[in-house]
């Protein structure tokens, strides 16, 4: 190993130099460049070549011009702060979208934010398909995915969903305590219409995700801050009654409808009189206002990934803080602008398969949405299946779990039935 690592801190600079701009991961660069002073040295001259050519790497080309626009509004300052400049931007966005030069260097500015955000990115990935791994074994469709690890074209359909949800809340919650500008109807008209319905469809899918991976924090600490609560007020009144009955007791008296001469009826529930509360509309932990999760919610995944990965890494404590930070809010922009749809969809001839362009839809979105055959299957009901993930999955992934068919001559890639 020693004897391996002294040959290549021998090697020329322009070699060293090329060697890391062929790694593929951050972590993989962090631990070179720790471990050798050479590297290092290498590493601080040519930063941005190396840096730049690692992104490239990372991200499938596809999914590039997304990674650098949010990259571009996180080191914005001052955010946008206006509709029209929201507009503006969204506008520009989607028309320099296909025309990103893929072999063009990036500047090292933009090369250090989109690696802080990648590494968010990459968490959320990870996570994603451990949940859809985890839940599609349950359900008998096992993903595969040690045997049969990710290709370039299933990495890049999730990377583009999450860089596209940051740059959403880059946009239009730049910051989160100032709820700007454009409305959902806007939002939707000129950001998510933008693209084709079945990338829609994928933000759907890891705005699901998200929801599911925060809304076991926010019940648990909304359950355990009425809780407490309760016990404070249920002492309380303990020692009022002991207090009032020392003094009254012999003015005490129940009557048959089962109130007191306190004032109170016995059977008042201390729910109940936690609703009826002066100050339950104006606080976010109560049982009622478990409705409004997914509004909340929303809010917070507009925060943007860094915010999302650091609220999921945290303690109670600090968590606690975080959901009442976004209590505040019911508006859920994310949630109403993807419900905001336009007229449905895309020509089938403009859709030509190839699994290895991000731009196509796969097999999974085609079946869904009637341009293949589902004769002898139920297409009713897809919510099992969506928690599989199957619109980021190649057809060979697809064969492999059993969620569509091998060919078949008749009735090409349909679906199993999904009860």
């Amino acid at each position: 190993m020693d004897e391996s690592k002294s040959h290549l801190d021998a090697l020329p600079p322009e070699l060293q130099t090329l060697i890391m701009t062929h790694i593929s991961s951050l972590q993989s660069l962090y631990a070179l460049i720790k471990t050798s002073t050479h590297f290092y040295h290498v590493f601080s001259i040519s930063k941005q070549k190396i840096l730049s050519a690692i992104i490239h790497n990372l991200l499938h080309p596809e999914v590039l011009p997304d990674a650098q626009a949010a990259a571009f509004l996180t080191r914005q300052k001052p955010p946008l702060t206006t509709r029209d400049d929201m507009l503006a931007f969204t506008k520009t966005y989607h028309n320099d979208r296909k025309k990103a030069q893929v072999t063009e260097q990036i500047s090292l500015t933009m090369c250090i934010t989109i690696c802080q955000l990648h590494r968010s990115v990459e968490y959320f990935l990870r996570d994603f398909v451990d949940r859809c791994a985890t839940f599609s074994a349950q359900q008998g469709f096992p993903l595969n995915v040690d045997s049969l690890p990710l290709s370039r074209t299933e990495k890049g359909r999730i990377q583009r969903a999450l860089y596209r949800l940051h740059l959403y809340g880059r946009i239009f919650y730049s910051n989160v305590d100032d709820l700007r500008g454009a409305h959902a109807s806007e939002q939707a008209e000129f950001f998510f219409w933008k693209f084709p319905a079945h990338q829609r469809g994928e933000l759907f899918f890891l705005r699901n995700y998200f929801h599911q991976r925060l809304s076991d924090a926010y019940d648990r600490i909304e359950d355990g801050y009425v809780e407490s609560v309760l016990a404070e007020i249920s002492e309380s009144d303990e020692s009022e009654d002991e207090e009032r009955k020392k003094s009254n007791d012999s003015e005490s008296n129940e009557y048959s409808d089962g109130s007191t001469n306190h004032g109170r009826p016995v059977c008042y529930g201390l729910f109940d009189r936690w609703n009826s509360f002066e100050f339950k509309d104006e606080i976010f932990f109560s049982k009622e206002h478990k409705i409004f999760h997914p509004h909340y919610i929303g809010d917070q995944i507009a925060a943007g990934l860094p915010s999302l990965r650091q609220f999921l890494e945290a303690d109670s404590n600090e968590q606690t803080n975080v959901v009442q930070k976004f209590s505040f809010f019911k508006v859920d922009s994310l949630g109403g602008a993807l419900l905001y749809q336009p007229q449905p969809f895309v020509n089938l001839k403009e859709m030509s398969l190839s699994k290895n362009d991000l731009e196509k839809p796969n097999e999974a979105y085609l079946w869904e949405n009637g341009y293949m055959s589902h004769d002898w299957y139920d297409c009713s009901d897809t919510n099992g299946l969506r928690q599989c993930g199957y619109y980021f999955w190649d057809r060979m992934r697809l064969e492999f779990s059993g969620m569509i068919a091998e060919y078949d001559a008749i009735y090409p890639f349909n679906f199993v039935m999904y009860k």
